[in-house]
């Protein structure tokens, strides 16, 4: 007792700093979790995933982009340098745009400098007659060493006022210059007086004046920026383009529309204004900038603006899967393994649906470290119980083993764990419906006395028919035949057992009301042998045939059925005259990949009602659903057929379902 105490006591201390380990790292992983590092690690991963995932995405039709470039220059003869455009150009442009019936105008072009007076008059008095026109305003960021310290210095350059005073709205658009990847973007900049709504927000409350900019004001400043795809996404049109074009065909490219004017260029070497993003392709050809106050005033017109976890939210959910790792565990290893496979395939699906559908950015990268880092606590926890174990063992068998035995033995001890082989057979299992209810009003006493009632008709029907009970657990059985190959004969063993116990627990009328039984067939291969560990084994099956066996069990709940038997179990029946099965069809059973066709014993159910059943059942595995749902309708009003009730739900559902979609 002395050793083991000994070995207990260093396995605390092992446990001790096992925890204070696992601690630390869950602070570290906290704490860059909640900082600004962690949105940009999923941006730049979990986020370009989901945005490559979903693909371009249409803008809305009422946003057009008119791009100026060097080759609209060289078809306008005009310098290839924007910047040098005479402003009889833009004034034409709007007047262009203005008779085409364009709604409002955002110019992502600085007038800060006064040219000719002509050229001034003329841009003037084409702001005046549009009216509706946003103008960009020129923000310069720059520092300045005060002698007491490096102080940033805001500068506005505006346009210049005779063309501001004619303007609907004036604003700025600050982006990161390259490398930076542009994300976020501003609806407000703080300047010396205070926030200022940036130019997609001004084009937007011009564009909608019966929308309030305080609505705006309890929105995340910069927002996620939901980009539609590469550049020239947007309807895109060159300057030199819609200036040659006839009056009909502009009215009916503009009228109504919401038109951005700026410098946009798709040839990678004429790129000036351009930014990074997620959609920048391969050739290094990235996004204007016009393009991108065009998507944040598009996403402010469809409301679909990225809504991005706060890091409390990314914290949590990352914690949320560390804490179900650590649970799954508890599992063996494969079982633990495909939770978190299904765990982790289903959170995917629903962070991409979320994002394509609701606008949703949910973190990804961030949770399957959170994954990661469980399974490595996990494996070192799992790492030290072994060696306790190994250490114990060891202890043990040298009072009976020389020591390299004992050590040998000791680091191999599942030795005893593999005595299993692989046989075929059939598995009954039973459940009890009703249990839990049961169990809270009989007192302990009275309700272990009907159990054992109920298991001695149980086990005695089972074993008079060739089969051998697996195992009890509460208020379920599990019997099993098995054999060389599954026959016929062995089928029939075991569904007559299950008639046999019916009829049985029917003579006992306390048994038969209180404990109403279900059953569940199914015929395959499966590991029969120890199982357990130290200090406990039992000689019991483990396999898929198992669980599927214990899910067509619980199936009959759904069917409103008492008896299911799968495929495998009724080929075999029906090779047998005397056994009459009705098929119920193929059914999705919970954690099976596979659709299993369930059968039912129906020895009374009249022969119009099983063909009615089959037609109907026709209309439902066609996908003809109002069909199927009429069908399965009248054989629930007229015959009360529990499995026709099952359908017309799953009628109902599939009708509810299509309904959504095409309302989508």
């Amino acid at each position: 007792m002395r050793h083991f105490a000994t070995i207990r006591q260093g396995f605390k201390v092992h446990q001790f700093l096992w925890c204070a380990l696992v601690a630390v790292l869950l602070l570290i992983f906290t704490s860059f979790c909640l900082s600004s590092y962690a949105l940009n690690v999923e941006q730049k991963t979990g986020l370009r995933w989901l945005f490559h995932k979903r693909g371009p995405a249409t803008p809305p039709a009422d946003v057009l982009i008119v791009a100026l470039n060097s080759t609209a220059g060289e078809n306008l003869a005009l310098p290839r340098q924007t910047s040098s455009w005479p402003r009889t150009i833009y004034a034409e442009l709007l007047n262009r745009l203005n008779r085409a019936g364009a709604r409002l105008v955002v110019m992502d072009i600085a007038f800060r400098e006064a040219r000719g007076e002509d050229e001034d008059a003329a841009f003037e008095q084409a702001l005046a007659e549009m009216s509706q026109v946003v103008l960009f305003k020129y923000l310069r960021r720059h520092q300045l060493d005060t002698g007491s310290g490096i102080a940033d210095i805001e500068e506005e350059i505006p346009p210049l006022p005779r063309f501001a005073r004619r303007a609907a709205a004036v604003g700025s658009f600050v982006l990161p210059k390259y490398p930076a990847e542009v994300s976020h973007a501003y609806l407000f900049t703080d300047l010396s007086r205070g926030a200022e709504p940036t130019q997609p927000l001004q084009a937007f409350l011009t564009f909608k004046p019966e929308r309030n900019l305080s609505e705006f004001l309890s929105l995340p400043n910069p927002i996620a920026i939901n980009f539609y795809g590469p550049a020239e996404t947007f309807a895109t049109r060159g300057i030199d383009e819609v200036l040659r074009m006839d009056e009909n065909t502009a009215r009916s490219l503009f009228v109504d529309k919401v038109v951005y004017v700026g410098y946009s260029d798709r040839r990678q070497t004429e790129q000036q204004d351009a930014y990074r993003t997620v959609f920048s392709d391969a050739r290094g050809v990235d996004i204007s900038g016009v393009e991108i106050s065009a998507t944040v005033f598009a996403n402010l017109l469809q409301n679909n603006y990225l809504r991005s976890p706060s890091a409390s939210k990314v914290t949590l959910i990352s914690l949320a899967f560390f804490a179900m790792v650590v649970l799954s565990h508890k599992m063996r290893l494969s079982r633990a393994a495909a939770i978190q496979l299904v765990v982790a395939f289903i959170y995917i699906g629903s962070a991409y649906y979320l994002f394509r559908s609701r606008h949703i950015w949910l973190p990804l990268i961030l949770p399957a470290s959170a994954i990661v880092l469980g399974n490595v606590a996990m494996w070192a926890w799992h790492h030290l119980q072994q060696k306790r174990r190994e250490e114990e063992i060891r202890y043990t068998l040298t009072q009976y083993l020389p020591m390299d035995a004992a050590q040998k033995l000791s680091r191999n001890f599942n030795k005893l764990e593999q005595q299993r082989q692989l046989v075929k057979g059939v598995c009954l299992l039973t459940d009890i419906q009703g249990y839990t209810r049961l169990a809270e009003t009989l007192p302990p006493g009275e309700l272990h006395s009907l159990m054992n009632r109920y298991y001695a008709v149980l086990i005695k029907t089972v074993k008079e028919h060739g089969g051998f009970i697996g195992n009890l657990v509460g208020d379920g059985m599990l019997a099993l035949w098995t054999a060389a190959e599954i026959t016929p004969a062995t089928c029939n063993a075991a569904l007559q057992t299950v008639l046999k116990i019916q009829e049985r627990l029917a003579q006992a009328p306390d048994l038969h009301e209180q404990l109403p039984t279900c059953f569940g067939l199914h015929a395959g291969q499966f590991s029969l042998g120890n199982l357990g560990n130290t200090g406990h084994f039992e000689y019991s099956p483990v396999g898929d045939m198992i669980n599927t066996a214990a899910r067509i069990e619980h199936f009959n709940r759904q069917l409103g059925t008492r008896v299911l038997c799968s495929a495998p179990i009724a080929e075999h029946l029906l090779q047998i005259p005397s056994t009459k099965l009705r098929f119920l069809g193929n059914f999705s059973l919970r954690n099976k990949a596979v659709p299993v066709a369930l059968y039912t014993v129906a020895p009374d159910t009249p022969e119009h009602v099983l063909t009615q059943f089959e037609r109907a059942y026709e209309y439902f595995a066609n996908s003809q659903y109002d069909e199927a749902l009429g069908a399965f309708d009248r054989l629930v009003n007229d015959y009360a057929d529990e499995p026709s009730r099952y359908f017309v739900n799953a009628c109902r559902q599939e009708l509810q379902r299509q309904e959504l979609q095409r309302k989508e």
